[in-house]
């Protein structure tokens, strides 16, 4: 046998194992892939029918805004207090459990 056969044998085999490997890839891709969907399927469906009021829910969330941008202080402790209170809740949940 010479060299240069042994040395294409060799790639054959190498190119064999990518192609095998390519193919796991692609099948873990495929598989992962269909995962996101099955679990972002709730979401697209809420989306689906808030779409219809996108224009609405943007100018109502754009006029609750400027009270907040003209003193951002009292969302500051707003978000304050309900973090506090998320975080006391979340640990009493783990105390009494």
């Amino acid at each position: 046998m010479s060299v240069n056969s042994s040395k294409r044998i060799q790639r054959a085999q190498r190119k064999a194992e990518l192609e095998a490997s390519i193919d796991q890839q692609r099948l873990a891709l495929i598989n992962a892939a269909s995962h996101c969907n099955d679990a972002s399927r709730r979401l697209d469906r809420y989306w689906h029918m808030l779409k219809p009021y996108r224009t609405a829910l943007l100018t109502a969330g754009g006029i609750a805004l400027i009270p907040v941008l003209r003193r951002p202080g009292t969302i500051t402790r707003i978000i304050g207090k309900t973090l506090t209170t998320a975080i006391t809740i979340q640990r009493l949940r783990r105390l009494l459990s």
